[in-house]
């Protein structure tokens, strides 16, 4: 699996839990909001009360898991980022290698070209001193001994090599030349990595600050919704030490009922 498809899990993780957490809201607001969760927290004497304990409650348990999840999303897009770096790190790292392996095999192969090349020199030059020292004495005056010294002094490459060393060295070229293609083209991939790496890496910095946001706001509503629980707390405690509406109501109702009964039985 690669950094790519942990990055897209994690996304679709964080998509999912988007999605749950306003499906959540939403059932949540449709509880208490109409029906009977409205009519029970308007009997309990919440009448003058935003939301119940039993909303509250539910609300501060909805938050706790929301920070959680996505406490756990942040952790896994933290450990993703750490995991690009060292990624990162080691390519920049196999990179250098490969640069330093390349100087090595090419100083290597210009010191066995001048060897070799030293070698069919220093042959060629006995054998021109062997010769001039045979015709020394023909040719130590006029015309011919200029015309030696000049073919001596520009040796031609052709008349120094031989065919075999002229065959090593072309096979020695097409080697380093195929050598200097593979490296080229693994430089092109680790440049093309380090690139996708940095993207990932920005674009993981971004979705870590939005999170680290996001969890920053939920905790401070679960701050706010603990004190709010508290408050919820005494006012309940203040409604239910005086009567409810709905007592008066069930009792008039109640009253009415018996006194009607009582009126058709009279009647």
């Amino acid at each position: 699996m690669t950094i790519r498809d942990l990055n897209a899990r994690i996304r679709a993780l964080e998509d999912a839990e988007k999605l749950r957490q306003s499906t959540a809201a939403a059932l949540l607001k449709k509880r208490f909001s109409h029906g009977l969760g409205a009519l029970g927290s308007w009997a309990a004497g919440g009448a003058m009360l935003g939301k119940s304990k039993e909303q509250e409650r539910t609300e501060a348990a909805a938050h706790q898991l929301e920070v959680h999840r996505d406490s756990i999303i942040w952790y896994l897009s933290t450990r993703l980022r750490e995991t690009i770096r060292t990624q990162q790190r080691m390519m920049e790292t196999r990179l250098a290698r490969e640069l330093e392996k390349n100087r090595s095999v090419l100083a290597k192969a210009r010191g066995s070209a001048l060897l070799a090349s030293g070698g069919s020199f220093a042959a060629e030059g006995v054998a021109i001193g062997a010769r001039s020292g045979t015709n020394n004495t023909n040719t130590r005056n006029g015309v011919g001994w200029a015309a030696e010294e000049e073919q001596r002094a520009k040796p031609r490459l052709d008349d120094d090599l031989t065919q075999d060393q002229i065959q090593m060295f072309e096979k020695g070229n097409q080697d380093m030349l195929k050598h200097y293609e593979s490296t080229l083209d693994k430089v092109r991939t680790a440049e093309k990595s380090l690139i996708e790496i940095a993207e990932l890496q920005n674009l993981l910095v971004g979705n870590l600050t939005a999170q680290s946001a996001h969890i920053d706001q939920l905790v401070a509503e679960s701050f706010d919704t603990t004190e709010g629980i508290g408050k919820g707390n005494k006012e309940l405690k203040k409604s239910t030490s005086r009567s409810s509406p709905a007592r008066y109501t069930f009792f008039a109702a109640a009253g009415l009922c018996t006194m009607l009964v009582l009126w058709d039985l009279i009647i």
